[in-house]
């Protein structure tokens, strides 16, 4: 800085004084910020001020920091004590060299005033209005350290002195030029990217500083979720990354942050300021987002899509993207021929479909019993929350095909057995299906018709075509056998609206009609003639006597009975019969074979029945005992030779 030795003040109007002109000014050659005075006034001296530290350069005082503090050691020249009232006097330099550096801006100038080249007569100071007064007293030859303290009431460069009160023409007991920063004051504008959006959006900012004195530094965003109209709360106050972004070229953007909820956000943007200007911030309400409810997708599935009428159904609704959807979902069903879903909501009564509440991000209905043939519509609706649109499937997404249920039908024949000319009937039940309504068919085939192929014998006949079931069941007309042998009902339910029709199988219900037992009876003689062999039933010629009846291999008294057990049916009736058991057994045999033809021909009117005749004639051969074989066989011959005769020819 300069040494000045002669300084004058001239005073205007008004509360301030202007320096206009200053006296000698003699050169500072070192690079010292402060002076002292070797010699002041012959009585004192004082070394340059100490005991600052400025900053962030030399010879400055920070933003903010406008204090002042120094100290000067002063020591008494002489050998007396030396009394006074010492004066500490800060004007504000506020034009050099014809700039404007009121504000404290840097420059050319900045070197020249406090780097050692400041001349007052290239400066317009303001005088200090309120010098400090400091009372000072010291000992003869001593030396004191003396403090002193002032706060910089603004910004921009000053010129410091200390001196004896009332001497303002001569150079001070020390003095010194500082300078304190920050009094640059930029603007700051905003651009929220976007300014409209949906939940979920990723959002961000940027920031332009302009004005004030070549501001450099960083801006800090913050944003303030919807709702926070005072913006108290900042949601990124935790993220460094918003943070203290460095201005490039004057700019400077946040990261995204992506929004959780509906409403409006706010950001505000901070400059924060550096050693040449003041912080400065953009205004809650200046950057509102209006951010929007986001629609999720729906996605359903109907469970089963396809089942017989009175089956239960149920739907299942998944919503996918959204934000965190929550709420309910409500559902609709829609019956058989409502294709546009406009008419009657069919589980609008019932509980369990509307306002069902989501698990995860699926909700599902209860569960719906059809009634009726056809397709079922399913419509599910999101009820939507505070983030997230209502959204529903569309009418035609999740059709559900109702078919006709399959009943059984199950028949009972009255009686299952009888004779040649009794009365048969049958009755069907129909279980299962859906409510089963319609009619029952019965048809009925005759004996040896084994596949139902033959003719119905009850076509054309009343109460068999059509009988209408009650409560289930349907039973037919009696129909009066003509002929013994095997007869089988078939019974076809006609089906329904909501039902298939269903028949039972051939050979299911069977009947079995015998001949009428009689006195009728046709010899040996007249099975074993050749040209009788077609009136055989059931039986052949050429079966073995042993494929029918149990022939032991050996008598009891050492007899053969395996050759006969080989003989066919026919050889059998020619048996001639003999003295041991052998022969016994072959009279048995002769009258058993002829006795089974006659009771197994529809036409003969037989007394015993063929399973009668071979129990019995079993029993007898295994008994070995030859009276018990003849009287058998005179019992059988005595059949086979009727007093009615034999009808056959």
């Amino acid at each position: 800085m300069t040494s000045i030795k002669w300084k004058s003040r001239i005073y205007k109007a008004g509360a301030a004084a202007i320096v206009s002109a200053a006296m000698a000014v003699i050169p500072w050659t070192g690079a010292m910020a402060a002076e002292g005075n070797p010699n002041y006034l012959g009585i004192l001296s004082s070394t340059p001020p100490t005991g600052f530290t400025p900053s962030p350069t030399p010879y400055s005082l920070a933003q903010g920091q406008n204090t002042l503090t120094f100290n000067l050691n002063v020591t008494n020249l002489t050998g007396e004590t030396q009394s006074m009232t010492l004066e500490l006097l800060l004007d504000h330099i506020t034009m050099y060299q014809n700039v404007d550096v009121s504000d404290g801006q840097p420059g050319v100038v900045n070197g020249a005033i406090v780097d050692g080249q400041f001349n007052e007569q290239l400066a317009v100071e303001i005088q200090d209005p309120n010098p400090t007064l400091i009372p000072f007293s010291i000992g003869p030859n001593a030396t004191e350290t003396l403090v002193f303290t002032r706060t910089l009431t603004a910004c921009g460069y000053y010129q410091v002195d200390v001196a004896k009160q009332g001497l303002t023409n001569q150079k001070g007991l020390s003095g010194l030029e500082i300078r304190v920063l920050g009094c640059g004051t930029p603007s700051i504008s905003t651009t929220a990217s976007p300014t409209t959006g949906t939940v979920g959006d990723k959002i961000s900012d940027s920031a332009t500083v302009s004005g004030g004195i070549s501001p450099t530094g960083t801006v800090s965003f913050s944003l303030f979720g919807p709702g926070d109209t005072t913006c108290s709360t900042d949601l990124v106050a935790g993220n460094a990354s918003f943070k203290g972004i460095t201005l490039v070229s004057g700019s400077a953007a946040s990261p995204q942050f992506t929004t959780t909820q509906a409403g409006t956000y706010n950001w505000i943007a901070r400059y924060n300021g550096d050693v040449n200007n003041f912080p400065i911030s953009s205004n809650c309400g200046d950057e509102a987002v209006v951010i929007s409810p986001t629609t999720p997708g729906i996605k359903t599935t109907a469970s089963p899509t396809s089942a017989a009428v009175g089956a239960s159904i149920h739907d299942t609704a998944t919503l996918t993207g959204g934000a965190n959807p929550t709420g309910t979902v409500t559902f609709q069903l829609f019956g058989p021929g409502d294709t546009t879903c406009s008419g009657p909501n069919l589980v609008a009564a019932l509980s369990g479909f509307a306002n069902v509440a989501l698990s995860g991000a699926s909700a599902t209905s209860a569960s719906f019993a059809t009634t009726a043939v056809g397709t079922y519509e399913w419509v599910a609706t999101y009820n939507g929350d505070s983030n997230n649109n209502p959204v529903s499937s569309n009418c035609g997404d999740e059709a559900v095909v109702i078919g006709k249920a399959s009943p059984a039908i199950s028949t009972t024949p009255t009686p299952t057995g009888g004779t040649v000319g009794i009365a048969i009937s049958d009755n069907a039940t129909v279980t299962g299906g859906f409510h089963p309504t319609g009619t029952v068919t019965f048809m009925l085939f005759g004996p040896g018709d084994t596949t139902c192929s033959g003719p119905n014998l009850v076509s054309g006949h009343a109460g068999f075509a059509g009988v209408a079931l009650v409560s289930g069941s349907a039973s037919s007309a009696s129909f009066v056998t003509t002929a013994a042998g095997t007869y089988n009902w078939i019974a076809t339910y006609s089906g329904d609206a909501n039902n298939n029709s269903a028949t039972s199988g051939c050979g299911a219900e069977q009947v079995v009609i015998t001949k009428p037992l009689g006195a009728q009876g046709c010899t040996p003689g007249f099975w074993k003639n050749p040209k009788h062999f077609s009136l055989w039933v059931t039986f052949t010629p050429g079966q073995t006597v042993g494929s029918v009846f149990i022939v032991p291999s050996t008598f009891p008294d050492g007899s053969n009975g395996s050759s006969l057990a080989s003989a066919t049916l026919a050889q059998g009736l020619a048996f001639q019969g003999g003295s041991d058991l052998n022969g016994a057994s072959q009279i048995l045999l002769r009258a058993a074979i002829a006795g089974i033809l006659n009771a197994s021909n529809p036409g003969v009117a037989y007394p015993m029945t063929a399973g009668q005749i071979i129990s019995a004639v079993n029993g007898a051969l295994a008994s070995g005992d030859r009276n018990t074989i003849v009287n058998l066989a005179a019992q059988i011959d005595a059949a086979n030779n009727g007093s009615a005769g034999c009808p056959l020819s």
